[in-house]
């Protein structure tokens, strides 16, 4: 079952942004940010570096313990 990224989520409303502003800031298609908000994929570690500049806070802080 997959389990949803509450953090990431957060940090795009809180952002104000829709899923397709996000997946353009980071440079994804909007498929595959819904997958990483939805837990259906893990982003590669470049691109995970790019979501949390793009959302400033870390990597650790989105997919760390317990994310």
């Amino acid at each position: 079952m997959e389990k949803k990224n509450a953090r990431l989520i957060a940090c795009r409303e809180a952002m104000g942004m829709s899923q397709r502003e996000a997946a353009k800031a980071v440079g994804v298609s909007r498929q595959n940010y819904n997958r990483y908000e939805c837990g259906g994929a893990q982003p590669l570690a470049e691109r995970a570096c790019i979501i949390a500049k793009v959302f400033g806070t870390t990597v650790e802080a989105l997919w760390g313990a317990g994310g």
